[in-house]
């Protein structure tokens, strides 16, 4: 049976962001270090969902043109996490640092390995539709 997709905006963000975690720990299925991500992502989720929207948005909406284009040379080469923490909102009210800092880095190691062309598209088309969602979400649509 296929579960429904949520109706509202920041319900389809979080629908499609675990689907991104089921995804990439079923594309490496041997790596435990995806599950904690997951199961850190859902603990998120409890405490203050729209806020997961809000960073993912605010940290990516400045690279929405090579997210949109695929650039992988940007992603892999150009892209540093610095400046990915410079567009976090400031007054977090939980520290996410090392979270954000260890899956950033675990995916581009996941994304220089054997990572077969068909995985990247998807995970491309994950990123665009979060992209997407979380945008809506604060109203920025």
């Amino acid at each position: 049976m296929r579960k429904t997709l949520p109706e509202t905006d920041l319900g389809k963000f979080l629908h499609h962001m675990n689907g991104f975690f089921e995804f990439i720990k079923q594309t490496f299925p041997n790596d435990k270090d995806l599950e904690y991500y997951h199961d850190q992502f859902l603990e998120f989720k409890k405490y203050n969902a729209s806020l997961i929207a809000q960073m993912f948005v605010e940290s990516t909406i400045p690279y929405e043109a090579h997210i949109l284009s695929r650039n992988d040379k940007f992603f892999l080469d150009e892209l540093k996490l610095e400046e990915l923490q410079k567009n976090m909102p400031q007054n977090l009210p939980i520290n996410i640092g090392d979270y954000e800092k260890g899956l950033y880095e675990k995916i581009r190691r996941l994304w220089l390995t054997d990572l077969e062309k068909t995985a990247k598209n998807t995970i491309w088309k994950y990123f665009a539709i979060l992209l997407g969602y979380g945008k809506k979400t604060m109203n920025l649509m």
